[in-house]
């Protein structure tokens, strides 16, 4: 079993971590590694609902539902003691008090039971955690103002070009902003955090000669370009990161815009000119 270094942060690792790292609550780095852990592994999970919470007579399960076919135990325990380890560091309340695991011990059951601070039950039906009801409101927001350092870089230079006009259109890219790497980014959202009705918002736009999709696809766009020119994320990680469903649905947007797929933007900016 891998067990995780006391100074090692999953942050300093993947950019799931990142993301996990900049979300307001336990609850909320739930659903963005539920989101984005298909970025951790090249293993098949089981999609959007890879960990999944349950109330059940004993208390609450997180069970992790990724396929195991074939059994790979050390990718079992090592994500639950990342997880255990990770969340000490936001409150006193012991994460986890049991575990159970579908395969046997291989006779690192002491030491996954020390990592984890809790009892182990080999063999189990399924691979999950018993955790404690209160971690879910723990807050986190380590990295508050955007998920990465990638984003951020590009952020900011956005948004200084955004303060510079009063425009609905650049009230609507702000909103925009912080929301586009969870992949939950809707007219209906950032209307009411700006205070409009959706109609509201659609004659505000339209007014200004343009429209809530043709903002999003633009800024997604602007994205793409710096991430794909700074050549430090995977195509699958931008797709993910603009909240697109997968790389396909990336790389049709993207082409269809730029008139070249994002491979092919990508070497044209790695080369000199």
């Amino acid at each position: 079993m891998a067990t995780q270094d006391k100074t090692t942060n999953f942050a300093d690792l993947s950019i799931v971590g990142l993301i996990g790292y900049a979300s307001a609550m336990m609850r909320d780095a739930l659903d963005q590694l539920n989101r984005f852990g298909r970025l951790v592994t090249d293993i098949a999970v089981a999609g959007p609902a890879r960990f999944t919470l349950s109330h059940e007579a004993d208390g609450l399960w997180l069970t992790d539902n990724r396929i195991d076919r074939p059994p790979f135990p050390e990718l079992t325990e090592t994500s639950f003691v990342r997880m255990v380890a990770g969340t000490r560091q936001f409150g006193d309340t012991p994460y986890c008090s049991l575990a159970e695991v579908t395969h046997a011990d291989r006779g690192t059951g002491p030491a996954l039971e020390r990592a984890l601070g809790a009892r182990v039950r080999f063999g189990a039906a399924r691979n999950a955690l018993r955790v404690s009801a209160a971690w879910q409101d723990y807050r986190i927001a380590q990295y508050p103002r955007y998920a990465f350092g990638l984003f951020c870089a590009h952020a900011d230079r956005l948004l200084a070009d955004l303060d510079a006009t009063r425009s609905v259109a650049g009230q609507v890219e702000r909103a925009i902003l912080p929301l586009l790497h969870t992949g939950q980014v809707t007219a209906a959202l950032v209307a009411g955090q700006l205070g409009y009705s959706g109609q509201g918002l659609y004659r505000a736009l339209r007014a200004e000669g343009t429209s809530f999709e043709a903002l999003l696809a633009e800024l997604r766009h602007r994205f793409a370009r710096g991430y794909l020119a700074g050549r430090r994320a995977s195509l699958k990680e931008i797709a993910f990161l603009l909240g697109y469903s997968d790389v396909s649905a990336f790389a049709r947007a993207f082409k269809r815009r730029e008139g070249k797929s994002p491979g092919a933007f990508r070497q044209m900016a790695g080369q000199p000119d």
